[in-house]
C-alpha cells in the first residue's frame, strides 16, 4: 500500500490569515483533523490541526478540552 492509495484527494486549505474559529468551523463540517496552510502563491507554508487548537485554547483545563467533543459547533463558532 501507498500513501496514493489512502490520501486525500479534495483537499481543504486555509491561508495564515484566515481566523481560527473558520478554521475549527471548517475542520468540524468536513470531518477533518488538519488542513494545509497555503501562501498568496499557493505554497505549503504549514499544517494546522485539532491538536494545535486545543493546545493553543485557553484556559487549558480538562473541562475545556471536553468541550469540543460536547459542544464542538459552539466552540468553533467562538
Amino acid at each position: 500500500m501507498r500513501v496514493r492509495d489512502s490520501m486525500t484527494r479534495d483537499v481543504i486549505t486555509v491561508a495564515p490569515t484566515t481566523p481560527i474559529h473558520e478554521v475549527a468551523s471548517l475542520m468540524a463540517n468536513h470531518g477533518v483533523s488538519g488542513l494545509p496552510v497555503l501562501d498568496e502563491k499557493g505554497s505549503v507554508v504549514g499544517i494546522v490541526t485539532e491538536a494545535d487548537l486545543l493546545v493553543r485554547q485557553k484556559p487549558r483545563t480538562r473541562t475545556s478540552w471536553w468541550r469540543l467533543f460536547l459542544d464542538g459547533d459552539r466552540m468553533a463558532r467562538e
